[in-house]
């Protein structure tokens, strides 16, 4: 008899609920289920020990390459090679160990581990090979293995190892070749549109569990790119905007569109590429609008400041509306607390050069109370909304 299946104590509890009203139906009879009951058990597994082993297994990966960035210089550069190789081949071996003896916990571990190691052999190679440590491409080889691995070992670890080193490879490429701020505004709205295209293209294609942090880094790098896109701009010149940055968010708004033909999903979800690809073109607008700025707000400015406010409201809507659709509190939190930050700015940044003393806390606590009533009414208005439309 196969081991029984781990679940967690709301998802075993749901079971057990549902199980009752299925025998009251007379859908399934006493015995059956029984049997299904049986057949899964609650997983209280987040424990010291699966604390210890993955803090331990991301201390011993980036301690790995913390020896490697110091050089190691007591060692020859063949040996300081042959043990980095080493340990990575080693874990790469304990994922096939761990995974053939069904303890999961320790293969994931591992996954880690080797994902952290493979940047250890790249950086320690390229060290070898005299090539400059502080290149962009080092890490975007970095990141094309950790993904190369994720995907090949179906692991979690991997593959956040992967996000987060693409999109630092892609902000170092745009910001070595930045003359403002825009280049690095327009490679994390980029980066967002890519996250969210690959989030949607896996309810159709690969695992389907890759979509959940490929949807939380999309929802996070959009809203933090047009946060700092709404800041206002002083300071503009004319040669604002770089190739590399042009040719990024040309290639970002085709993948948007690629996601939305290839998504194969129906309703709102279908536009989940493509409102990232808009707000990557709102975040563009913003980042290339010069306001005077100094004590008195003029016309521009405040039309800046009011399409700042729409173009975050609108875009913090839609990511709760994916959380809700997506069924991911992660992604929620992210919209709220994303959209508190920038209410909290955008009324010191506008309020505070129009109202001085107390009167400006008076004002500012009065916004931030009809934020969050009218944000957790939308919230409720908008979860019935798609759940109506979803049943």
């Amino acid at each position: 008899m196969a081991a029984p299946r781990r679940a967690t104590k709301t998802q075993h509890d749901w079971l057990a609920r549902e199980l009752t009203y299925w025998q009251s139906q007379g859908l399934i009879e006493p015995s059956a289920a029984t049997t299904i009951r049986d057949g899964y058990e609650v997983s209280a597994r987040f424990s010291l020990v699966k604390l210890a082993l993955t803090l331990g297994g991301a201390f011993a990966g980036i301690g790995l390459i913390w020896l490697v960035a110091a050089n190691l210089d007591e060692l020859s550069p063949l040996l300081r090679i042959a043990i980095v190789v080493a340990f990575w081949l080693t874990s790469l071996a304990a994922i096939w160990w761990f995974d053939k003896r069904g303890q999961s916990t320790l293969g994931q571990v591992a996954q880690g581990i080797a994902a952290l190691a493979f940047g250890a052999v790249v950086m320690q190679t390229a060290q070898s090979l005299q090539v400059p440590a502080y290149e962009p491409k080092l890490l975007g080889v970095w990141a094309l293995g950790a993904l190369m691995l994720a995907y090949a070992v179906r692991g979690m670890a991997p593959l956040i190892v992967g996000i987060g080193t693409g999109i630092g490879w892609l902000e170092w490429y745009l910001g070595q070749h930045a003359h403002s701020v825009l280049p690095v505004v327009i490679g994390i709205l980029a980066a967002g549109v890519i996250c969210a295209t690959v989030a949607t293209l896996h309810g159709r294609w690969g695992p389907r569990s890759f979509a959940i942090p490929w949807r939380i880094a999309g929802a996070a790098l959009s809203l933090v790119g047009l946060f700092v896109a709404a800041v206002p701009n002083t300071n503009l010149d004319q040669a604002l905007w770089t190739t590399p940055a042009i040719v990024v968010a040309v290639l970002a708004g085709i993948v948007a569109l690629v996601g939305y033909v290839l998504s194969g999903e129906r309703g709102l979800k279908r536009f989940e590429s493509t409102a990232a690809g808009l707000v990557m073109a709102l975040g563009a607008v913003l980042v290339s609008w010069r306001v005077a700025g100094g004590e008195h707000l003029s016309v521009n400015d405040w039309a800046h400041s009011a399409l700042a406010v729409v173009a975050f409201v609108a875009a913090a809507a839609w990511f709760a509306s994916v959380a809700i659709m997506r069924e991911s509190n992660l992604v929620m939190v992210i919209s709220v607390v994303s959209l508190v930050a920038f209410v909290t700015f955008q009324s010191f940044a506008v309020f505070a050069r129009l109202i001085q003393g107390g009167w400006l806390f008076v004002v500012l606590g009065a916004i931030f109370v009809t934020t969050g009533f009218l944000a957790d009414r939308g919230r409720r208005e908008l979860a019935e909304s798609l759940q109506g439309e979803q049943s």
